[in-house]
């Protein structure tokens, strides 16, 4: 018997039963145990509003009470001249603010209307309460509930006595409509809405939820609740079925209001709907579970014979390979089935199987991800990886065998690369600027990035040394840096690269020795932390040396009436810098000498010069900060400090234009430019 439970057949009408016998008893839920538990939780719903509009009802009795005892009426009353408008807004100004009260009339001891708010379109008080009992300390009566089924509203007047006055008022009626309190009921459930139904001492129904669209009862439904009225009156709540309905009631007496019945229902043809479309779900959820089953269960069977027939052509393969290159074997998951001892040692494992590893393990980089990706899809992929904690990157072929009769397996063959071949692969694809330096500092071989950023070929580069590459810190030499290297492994400081189409930008740059052979390896990226350095003449000058003519320089002085500390020019000088930014071309060096700021333009013209200087006088314009511009042109010959003392001369000699200290092509030649003109 065990036998055949272990076959894929047997396990599968095992299945089949288990989930027959567990449908079979779902199916077997009757109709009584649903209605009973869908008749409590209406009826719980009904508990809960009946509670809620009893405090309403207590809230409004008490109100009503209130109104008779207010301090502010019996002042109005006990005034020798009644003043009847001021006392009818009094009266209108309180069925305004309490809710459900709508009407509020005053009356003589021989019922004779004194003074009252409108009714709209109501009959006034017609001692609807004069014939009940007087009830609690303030000896009111209360009326019966009057249910207006044309109207849709449930009347109610409130007779309560008014102290002694000299107008002979005696009483005051306040009139209420019930509707806004009882018909504050939605709930829903399985079936829908809950219908809620209200019926007065007198068994007359009235609709209170608005089921079914409509606010008024059908005559059938007015005829089943007449039917229904014998059943229970005099009862305090339960549930009862009369034919096809089944009804839940539940009795409310709160205060001195008359008591009244709350009522709900549901239709058996409707819960058996329900259930049939229960059943229907339920039908479908275990006929999905039978087939997932199944599906498994097939899975199961057809992957342990396939692992037989694996293992099986592992240990063939494993005798094969023991011999051959650096070959690694995966599923195509990515897990590692096993690897030959020259691949083991290239990755820098130990002996042995190593099946808790995976190919994102041993190669943790995007570039593996995507590869393997590839060979899964397209069945072949090849390229560079670094390993797993290994100082050095592998060249890894990756070959998928997919088809019929062979089991799916990546196949990875690894390669060693040479010192020569990882240098020459890493300057051809790193993303960042890269060189490689002889002794003498001048540069050997550059990556296309940095070619890119100089706009300069291989050949061309080959002519910089390091100080026309980029700006060294100031007291750094080749020769300092040749002596820390000597100490340390690499030299690492932040220097500024004049680019081609970029300006000049603060980079962080790393040297390291190649080889024995004196060779050098300079790195150029973006810094981790956002550069704070601000460019100086040093910077300056290089960026003028890679400048494109004619290129205008500008000298920005800021003037102040009263001189600021020494923190506050700063950071007016980096408030200019930071303007001044927004405004310039991208090709351009912003640099900071003493107070003065200094903009290089690489081929500019003078509408742009003049446009640069009026946008920053205007920007800073009604501020304490006055600005004072100077410019002159350079042809590539003139050095920075000539231009410089050209434009110091010129200073003042002329006020409210701009002034070009040196001749440029076929420009003007001196001009000055301040905020103030």
């Amino acid at each position: 018997m065990g036998r055949r439970v272990d076959t894929l057949w047997g396990q599968i009408a095992v299945i089949v039963c288990l989930t027959a016998v567990v449908l079979g008893w779902a199916f077997g839920v009757n109709l009584e145990s649903q209605r009973e538990q869908l008749g409590n939780h209406r009826f719980s719903e009904v508990q809960l509003f009946s509670d809620r509009v009893s405090d309403r009802l207590l809230s409004l009795q008490a109100r009503g009470q209130a109104i008779a005892q207010l301090g502010v009426l019996r002042f109005l009353l006990d005034d020798p001249e009644l003043d009847k408008p001021l006392l009818q807004n009094y009266l209108q100004g309180l069925s305004n603010k309490f809710e459900a009260i709508e009407a509020i009339e005053l009356y003589d001891d021989q019922n004779r209307l004194v003074v009252g708010t409108e009714l709209n379109q109501l009959r006034g008080y017609a001692g609807q309460a004069d014939n009940q009992p007087a009830m609690g300390e303030e000896m009111g009566r209360y009326s019966p509930l009057m249910l207006d089924s044309k109207h849709h509203r449930i009347e109610h007047w409130q007779r309560l006595p008014i102290p002694r006055n000299p107008h002979g008022v005696a009483y005051a009626a306040i009139y209420s409509d019930l509707i806004p309190v009882l018909s504050a009921f939605y709930r829903t459930d399985p079936m829908g809405e809950i219908p809620l139904v209200m019926l007065d001492l007198q068994g007359t129904p009235l609709k209170l939820s608005h089921t079914g669209g409509s606010v008024r009862l059908s005559p059938e439904e007015r005829a089943s609740y007449q039917a229904l009225w014998p059943e229970i009156h005099g009862q305090q709540f339960g549930q009862l079925t009369l034919g096809e309905r089944h009804y839940l009631y539940l009795k409310v007496a709160a205060g001195h209001f008359e008591p009244f019945y709350l009522v709900s229902s549901f239709d058996d043809h409707d819960l058996e709907l329900l259930a049939r479309d229960h059943r229907r779900l339920l039908g479908a959820s275990g006929l999905v579970l039978v087939l997932f089953l199944c599906w498994l269960t097939i899975q199961k069977h057809g992957l342990l014979r396939q692992q037989g027939h694996f293992k099986l052509a592992m240990d063939i393969t494993e005798q094969l390979y023991q011999h051959a290159g650096s070959t690694l074997l995966f599923t195509t998951s990515g897990k590692l089935l096993s690897g030959n001892p020259s691949a083991l040692k290239l990755l820098g494992l130990k002996g042995g199987r190593h099946g808790a590893l995976w190919f994102a393990k041993l190669f943790d980089s995007p570039q593996a991800r995507k590869g393997w990706e590839i060979a899964l899809e397209q069945g072949r992929w090849s390229g560079q990886l670094p390993a797993r904690e290994m100082q050095h990157s592998l060249d890894v072929e990756l070959c998928h065998t997919q088809g019929e009769g062979h089991y799916p397996l990546v196949v990875a063959n690894l390669h060693a690369l040479t010192d020569e071949e990882e240098a020459y692969r890493t300057l051809s694809r790193t993303p960042v600027g890269l060189a490689l330096l002889d002794s003498n500092y001048r540069l050997v071989l550059s990556n296309r990035a940095l070619q890119s950023m100089l706009g300069l070929d291989a050949d061309a580069c080959k002519k910089l040394s390091l100080t026309d590459l980029v700006s060294l810190p100031e007291g750094i030499t080749p020769k300092g840096i040749t002596a820390t290297l000597g100490r340390d492994e690499a030299w690492e400081e932040r220097v500024w690269l004049a680019t081609a189409n970029q300006g000049i930008l603060p980079l962080l740059a790393k040297i390291v020795a190649s080889d024995e052979r004196g060779q050098l390896v300079l790195t150029l990226m973006s810094p981790v932390e956002p550069s704070v350095a601000v460019a100086g003449l040093r910077e300056l000058r290089l960026f003028y040396r890679r400048a494109e003519a004619p290129a205008a320089l500008i000298r920005i002085t800021p003037h102040h009436e009263i001189t600021p500390p020494h923190e506050t020019r700063q950071i007016n000088q980096c408030l200019i810098r930071q303007q001044l930014a927004t405004l310039v071309p991208k090709h351009s060096c912003i640099a900071q000498a003493g107070d003065h700021i200094l903009l290089l333009v690489s081929n500019s013209r003078p509408q742009q010069v003049e446009a640069i200087a009026a946008e920053m006088a205007a920007r800073f314009r009604g501020t304490p900060l006055t600005l004072k511009f100077s410019a002159c042109w350079l042809d590539g010959e003139m050095e920075l400090n000539d231009a410089l003392a050209l434009m110091r001369q010129g200073e003042g000699a002329v006020h409210g234009d701009l002034v070009w200290a040196a001749d440029g092509p076929d420009y003007h030649t001196v001009r000055t430019y301040t905020g103030e003109s």
